[in-house]
């Protein structure tokens, strides 16, 4: 019947229905959605998970939670001028991902686990909901069972960033149970005092302001229940003269909810970039589109078919653009068959205005900056409306169309719900095909790209994908085609710059980077790697200028570009590596670049850290073994005379590190000058310690050999020391020329000690292997008459005789 009364209370077989009802729902819920628990993290997963994943384990608080973006820490933290804002605010579904990386840690299955059983919980209460709105047991089972198995829900609840509607949802529904539930119990006239004193209001409210602090979709609640008020309303109003009164007050105190809110997001975030969204997609235009948008939704809650994420049809061009027009005329259709429902089913017209009101927030008619203007991921609130709307038909076709039996007919509320049983079923056989989309990040892009071809992000993030995994054939096929689709496309030259710059293809890398930065003069990554590649073609003109412009467009860059020197640094430097020296000197060569062009870059701007990095481009020069261009750059530092004022600890560590370059260049007199700063400051030695241990691991122990000479006279190594490392060279396979290297520190040993005897010894040795017997035989015959009565005295005897 249309005037359906509240089922009141839950006795024993209201008990055993929902407990039976729920068994139901999650049999099927794990026939459509079990095979999502074999996804993986694919799309924003990376960002929202991936990418944060050490911050939930280690220093994550729920007032972080709440004191900050939905994407905080990720690669949309901070948007990029042409980029989409993405100043999103949810922060109980921030919580839930931190739950389920403590729980799980990075395996996807716990976070899937986690959208099915959110899912689950949100069918029951779509079906406490319509028990409330007076549907039927066996037909609010069946309306339930098709919410469960819609495919529109697929991307909600098979993909982990497809969460925040299922956590919205978790509040709202109860939210308008309670709310709805205060509504029914309140008499009519009842005073704004006794109205207050309703636990079920008060519960209610709380629960909208979780389901704002999980998705801003939720800010309809308050259309929701004044469209609730009215169904019940219309239902009560034939069966009584005194129908419930309008919930001004309830919609007074939820306006109060929603500013509150608005204004603490506000606090957290700043207001939103309505600016940017009027320019994304002109404010009148928007409106104009709305019935363009509505009809594609009904069509796809219909007709689910195959799902997109982006526009799949032509938008209307202008006000008599025939598409518009007939767009216009259907949304009126719908207006207008809500209005009617609402008289003679008023289950049927909340469904039907349950979705109109639901689908405004993604209907874009708010100016906010997305590019995107259909995404069927957005439809799960709406989605509850359809359902409610095709059980209050089955309630009415009951009425209207089955009253009367037939013989052997089976009872009208079943043919009704087994109709929409049979539409479950057929919903749920496609479910698992649209959820395996989820499973990997290429098969969501490959379905991207064959339902949107010209969508050249799929493309171009495609690419990069395949270049991440080696397959570079394939890379190279999808990013060209995304530029043979569109020269400009975002991203597609860069990512192909990177792929040339790894392979060593330096001249294809170069133009590409150009190219990008051509079309998207924001894109600071891709001057940066242009940079490097400029550096690594010894073409470093342009490096000052492009480092200049990333730090003016972003200031972060002044610590990220010096960071990837440092990096550069360590891991050359690295002792545990198995890394050629090539190798090394490759990366060293990149960081020089760095270094030097960022001082060049930085000239006048002190406040960058300018002693800092004359410190690294020094540092960096003589580990490369060119100890001219590191005393130039100390000859130039010292002529402006600005880095060298004052007696700080980086401009004592650059006057020692000025000292070494002259030392390792030939200028013997640079020895007194570092004794009198290791005098004053002992650490800096370590510096002279690492430079000649770097030089003599690296096999190129000529330049360590000053270095020693000024550690030895320092009293920072022994001789022992320097024997020892001339007996590890003769050992080690791994030198080009090991009995060079140890000759050298041989001989260092003997001109600083001349009777050190090991040195006398293994030089003769060595000498005696060159075939260079009167050399050798001068080492062991001083020798001899240094140590005649040393236990290799008589051996040596023996060996001088055969010479």
């Amino acid at each position: 019947m249309s005037g359906a009364t509240v089922r009141k209370g839950h006795d024993g077989g209201e008990a055993r229905f929902l407990l039976l009802s729920l068994a139901v729902l999650l049999v099927a819920i794990l026939i459509g959605y079990g095979g999502a628990l074999r996804n993986g993290f694919v799309s924003d997963d990376q960002y929202l998970i991936e990418e944060r994943y050490d911050s939930y384990i280690s220093d994550f608080t729920i007032a972080k939670a709440f004191g900050q973006s939905f994407w905080k820490g990720s690669a949309f933290d901070v948007p990029r001028p042409g980029e989409e804002a993405k100043d999103y605010y949810r922060p109980l579904v921030t919580i839930s991902y931190a739950l389920d990386a403590r729980i799980w840690g990075l395996r996807p299955f716990g976070y899937h686990l986690t959208n099915l059983i959110l899912h689950a919980v949100c069918t029951l209460l779509v079906l406490l909901l319509f028990r409330r709105l007076g549907a039927r047991r066996e037909i609010a089972l069946a309306a339930a069972l098709l919410f469960a198995v819609h495919p529109i829900h697929v991307a909600n609840v098979s993909w982990i960033a497809g969460r925040t509607d299922l956590v919205a949802a978790l509040f709202l529904l109860p939210a308008v149970i309670m709310v709805g539930k205060h509504l029914d119990r309140i008499p009519r006239g009842a005073a704004i005092g006794e109205r207050l004193k309703s636990p079920s209001l008060w519960i209610g409210l709380l629960l909208y302001l979780g389901a704002l602090f999980s998705k801003e979709i939720s800010l309809t609640f308050g259309g929701l229940v004044l469209l609730y008020a009215l169904a019940r309303r219309r239902q009560r109003g034939k069966a009584s003269d005194s129908p419930p009164n309008w919930p001004w007050t309830e919609l007074g105190l939820i306006f109060a909810v929603t500013v509150a809110y608005m204004m603490f997001r506000a606090s957290v975030l700043g207001l939103p970039d309505f600016r940017a969204g009027g320019a994304t997609i002109a404010i009148p235009f928007r409106a104009g589109m709305l019935p363009t948008v509505y009809a594609y939704y009904w069509k796809v809650l219909f007709l689910p078919g195959t799902l997109h994420f982006h526009v799949p049809f032509r938008l209307p061009q202008s006000a008599g653009d025939p598409w518009f027009l007939l767009s216009t005329a259907f949304l009126a259709i719908q207006v207008a068959l809500a209005i009617y429902l609402f008289r003679k089913a008023p289950l049927a017209g909340l469904g039907v205005a349950w979705v109109l009101v639901s689908l405004l927030p993604v209907s874009h008619l708010v100016p906010l900056a997305f590019k995107t203007v259909v995404c069927e991921y957005w439809t799960y609130l709406p989605s509850i409306g359809f359902v409610l709307g095709l059980a209050g038909l089955a309630e009415w076709g009951k009425e209207k169309l089955l009253a009367r039996r037939a013989g052997g007919r089976l009872p009208a509320g079943l043919a009704i719900a087994g109709a929409l049983v049979a539409i479950s079923l057929v919903s749920v056989a496609q479910v698992p095909a649209r959820s395996a989309i989820f499973r990997t990040e290429e098969g969501l892009l490959l379905h991207t790209i064959k339902v949107h071809p010209a969508h050249t992000d799929s493309w171009v993030t495609l690419g990069a994908e395949y270049g991440s995994r080696g397959e570079y054939a394939k890379a190279y096929r999808h990013l060209r085609e995304a530029i043979r689709r569109d020269p400009t496309a975002r991203g597609a030259h860069q990512n192909l710059a990177n792929l040339y710059h790894l392979r060593g293809d330096l001249d294809s890398a170069a133009v590409a980077y150009r190219k990008e930065l051509e079309f998207y003069p924001y894109k600071d990554e891709a001057r940066i790697n242009f940079a490097d590649v400029l550096i690594e073609r010894g073409e470093e003109g342009e490096v000052p200028d492009l480092y200049r412009e990333a730090i003016e467009r972003y200031p972060q860059n002044r610590q990220y570009i010096p960071q990837r020197g440092e990096i550069l640094v360590r891991s050359a430097l690295d002792e545990g590596s198995s890394v050629s020296w090539p190798e090394r000197e490759r990366g060293l060569r990149l960081a020089s670049g760095i270094f030097r062009g960022l001082l060049e870059a930085t000239r006048a701007a002190p406040d960058i850290g300018t002693p800092l990095l004359l410190e690294r481009s020094i540092e960096t020069e003589l580990y490369l073994g060119r100890a001219d261009r590191a005393s130039a750059i100390c000859a130039g530092a010292s002529n402006s005379g600005a880095t060298f004022a004052g007696a700080g600890a980086a401009t004592a560590r650059a006057r020692g590190l000025c000292a070494l370059a002259d030392l390792v260049g030939g200028e013997p007199r640079a020895i007194e000058t570092l004794f009198g700063l290791w005098g004053s400051s002992p650490g800096l030695g370590s510096d002279g310690e690492r430079l000649a241990g770097f030089y003599h691991r690296t096999g190129r122990t000529g330049l360590a050999i000053p270095c020693w000479r000024a550690l030895f006279r320092a009293g920072r190594i022994s001789a022992e020391q320097l024997n020892h490392m001339a007996v590890t060279a003769v050992r080690e396979t791994s030198r080009s020329s090991p009995a060079a290297d140890a000759a050298a520190i041989w001989e260092l040993l003997l001109s600083e000690v001349p009777d050190y005897p090991f040195s006398l010894l293994n030089l003769g040795a060595i000498a005696r292997d060159r075939g260079d017997r009167a050399r050798g035989r001068s080492y062991w015959q001083r020798f001899l008459d240094l140590y005649p009565d040393r236990p290799e005295a008589a051996e040596l005897r023996r060996m001088l005789a055969g010479l």
